[in-house]
């Protein structure tokens, strides 16, 4: 005799939010912008370390105990560097809703998208040509427009993109050019289709 079972249902994958820095004093803003600096190459010049700076600001101006001067000046001040110079000039288009964890490693410049709502965790490593967008989801409880959260440890490779309500694992390695749409399980990998050679006539 059988017996008619439902298939389990996938559990969700572990995904660790980011680590908390502390936002009410200016002393912490300092403290997150020297770690910052710190988990990439040595010099001023490298790219990451000039749109942390100012992404961690935004941060700390839009947070709340601003007083109403700081925060007015502070915010005309995060707006413009953040248009002209972030994504004009070093090619990192970065809302200050968005939420980046300690020690997240930013390799290259150009192209990276990470629009509001979107959760980096710490020890990240994301390439060039990244985006984490979001996507219509009617069904989604949080927001219409959902955001990915991507966990600690990630590694996003060159061109990856992850649309909608995705949960990234822990650990786990999205390949160059693969489009993420449903969740990846913590130490997964996922892989875009490899390229095929065509014979010419």
């Amino acid at each position: 005799m059988t017996t008619d079972q439902e298939p389990a249902k996938p559990t969700a994958p572990v995904v660790t939010a980011p680590t908390e820095w502390d936002m009410s004093t200016w002393q912490g803003l300092l403290d997150i912008v020297h770690e910052d600096m710190a988990s990439h190459a040595p010099g001023w010049l490298v790219p990451a370390k000039h749109m942390l700076a100012v992404h961690r600001f935004g941060e700390w101006v839009h947070a709340p105990g601003r007083g109403v001067l700081v925060r007015r000046l502070g915010r005309v001040l995060y707006k413009f560097v953040n248009a002209a110079y972030v994504r004009n000039v070093l090619g990192f288009e970065v809302s200050h809703d968005t939420a980046i964890g300690h020690r997240v490693v930013f390799v290259h410049q150009n192209g990276v998208v990470l629009q509001p709502g979107a959760v980096i965790g710490d020890d990240c490593m994301i390439y060039h040509g990244v985006t984490l967008g979001r996507r219509w989801e009617p069904d989604h409880a949080e927001s219409y427009y959902a955001p990915p959260r991507i966990g600690r440890g990630v590694h996003l490779g060159v061109g990856s993109v992850v649309i909608g309500a995705v949960r990234v694992g822990d650990g786990a390695k999205v390949g160059p050019n693969a489009v993420v749409v449903t969740d990846v399980p913590a130490g997964g990998s996922v892989v875009s289709p490899p390229a095929r050679s065509l014979r010419l006539r």
